[in-house]
């Protein structure tokens, strides 16, 4: 699911001058690389160079547990100290749990807390400035956070989504979410989970204001304007593989917003004809340039949404050509294997 060249292309937009990504379809040991010198920067850490000779260059270096940490996303709160208290501006941090988390949960960090800016920057760099410089690879992580109506970690919040929808004006959306980014980048924030495609067609369903409302047109042409306000622009101190100054999150992939009765993770029932007429054109129209994209918890016709290849793979991959980065929502492997055991 995950290629190196999708994988590639996520870290050069979000121009991480030293970060490179791993494939999920190439876990073998780290192998020797005749071809670097060992006094020599490796051409992975090469800005300049392209994103697919990067990879190229990583991937034999990796362990095996540090292509398994790449794809597993930790939280700022395994160094920082209570991140959810927005008047605790203590800057210091946990070194022992800092190592823990970066050993197993090293490829993105969940940030989305309203501590102190000057506390937030300060957990961002220490985690940032262990990855580089105290790991084999000296690979630093994605910083994630939430921006569906505005910036989540104290920024300025405005309408909720469906509300923006009736608006009708994609433009003046563009320029909102633009703010996201703007406030986002300062921190560190390089991505942000958001929009929400998921159309408001069962009004029992809790989360019916995290979308455009109802109608796929409208959630395509407002979730499309979304992308480009967050995505558009250049990133400070980047390098020129960078397609954009941050990373949109188009959720849940797909049909998750009209569950079984209004229960939120409740299975969606339809066949192929809803699907494709309904669920899946905001995304198409949306998405395509979306640097990543999550699938939905729920269910749709009895497959679970992160399992099913029709969706995933013939459809997103084959059919459209999608070529970033795919996630799955928080902790879903989890709830996914209980329930097969």
């Amino acid at each position: 699911m995950l290629s190196p060249r999708a994988l590639g292309a996520l870290l050069s937009a979000l121009a991480l001058s030293t970060a490179v990504v791993l494939a999920s379809d190439d876990l073998q040991p780290r192998q020797a690389n005749a071809a670097a010198k060992p006094s020599s920067t490796p051409l992975y850490k090469n800005p300049k160079a392209s994103i697919e000779d990067r990879i190229k260059d990583l991937l034999p270096r990796m362990s095996l547990e540090e292509k398994v940490s790449q794809l597993i996303q930790g939280d700022i709160n395994g160094w920082i100290v209570s991140p959810w208290d927005p008047l605790d501006n203590t800057l210091s941090h946990n070194a022992t749990g800092l190592v823990e988390m970066m050993k197993y949960k090293s490829g993105s960090i969940w940030a989305g807390y309203q501590m102190p800016y000057e506390k937030f920057v300060y957990a961002v760099e220490v985690g940032q400035r262990y990855l580089m410089e105290n790991t084999t690879l000296g690979i630093p992580a994605l910083i994630q956070s939430e921006g569906l109506h505005g910036f989540t970690n104290n920024g300025t919040i405005w309408p909720s989504p469906i509300g923006l929808a009736a608006s009708f004006d994609p433009d003046l959306l563009k320029k909102a979410a633009a703010t996201i980014s703007d406030e986002a980048e300062g921190l560190g924030i390089n991505h942000i989970f958001a929009p929400v495609l998921d159309l408001g067609r069962e009004l029992r369903w809790g989360r019916v204001e995290e979308g455009f409302g109802e109608d796929p047109y409208l959630t395509g042409v407002m979730a499309e304007a979304y992308v480009d306000g967050l995505q558009n622009g250049s990133r400070r101190n980047t390098s020129s593989t960078a397609v954009a100054r941050m990373a949109a999150t188009c959720k849940h992939f797909a049909a998750f917003g009209s569950p079984q009765g209004g229960l939120n993770l409740a299975p969606v029932a339809g066949g192929e004809r809803e699907l494709r007429t309904i669920y899946l054109p905001p995304f198409q129209k949306a998405c395509m340039k979306a640097l990543s994209i999550m699938s939905a918890y729920s269910a749709y016709d009895g497959v679970p949404a992160p399992a099913d290849y029709h969706m995933l793979v013939d459809i997103l991959r084959k059919e459209w050509g999608y070529k970033y980065w795919l996630t799955c929502d928080a902790g879903y492997e989890q709830a996914f294997h209980s329930c097969l055991i």
